[in-house]
């Protein structure tokens, strides 16, 4: 109860090639050169922890090594102190697109017609932070709160937010959770990939 209490956070659904994460970290770098990297493996590999000076950096450890479709890093805030309240994740889906054949792909789906027989589709990205205001003084989470909005202000500089519709049924979707990177903005729409959250979405 006490943690429901003081519970707070903060996540983004991104869709970004390479070279929109490529201009996140860039921006990160210049307004938060404090922050520090950490790579996240799978496998035999999960005890193996690096540091990096920017997100890019640390999401391109080992490329491929365990995992070419999700690359992950973090970062613990608020930085500058000796103790922090959570952890800065993204999750980044680094092999796109995904070609989608719905009558090999869907298993039973009731819908598999209503599809187009073969489509390529972008999984979503992540951003997101967890913490709790109990863990921490009035100064801590003073601290923890700028350093989360300089983050997502940096998001918002270099992504956009958009809207789409339901590749199956029209209906149009908007969220202020969801952003997407100039570079698989324009990408997306030169070859007709669709958005993946769960569901197909057409950008509009």
């Amino acid at each position: 109860m006490g943690f429901e209490k003081g519970r707070k956070s903060r996540s983004s659904r991104l869709w970004l090639t390479h070279d929109d994460v490529a201009a996140f970290s860039s921006a990160l770098e210049v307004v938060l050169p404090e922050l520090r990297w950490h790579c996240i493996h799978g496998g035999n590999s999960r005890t193996i922890k690096h540091e990096f000076a920017t997100v890019e950096a640390a999401l391109n450890c080992d490329l491929g090594e365990t995992n070419d479709y999700l690359h992950q890093a973090y970062t613990m805030l608020p930085f500058g102190g000796s103790n922090t309240l959570g952890m800065l994740l993204l999750n980044f889906t680094a092999r796109y697109p995904k070609t989608v054949v719905p009558e090999r792909d869907f298993g039973r789906h009731p819908d598999k017609s209503l599809y187009p027989e073969e489509f390529r589709s972008v999984g979503a990205s992540s951003l997101s932070v967890l913490w709790n205001t109990n863990d921490g003084n009035k100064a801590l989470c003073g601290a923890m709160e700028r350093q989360v909005k300089q983050v997502w202000r940096v998001l918002n500089s270099v992504t956009k937010p958009f809207k789409c519709h339901n590749v199956i049924n029209s209906v149009d979707v908007s969220s202020s959770r969801y952003r997407i990177g100039p570079r698989m903005s324009e990408t997306a729409r030169r070859e007709g990939w669709l958005i993946q959250d769960g569901q197909f979405f057409v950008l509009d």
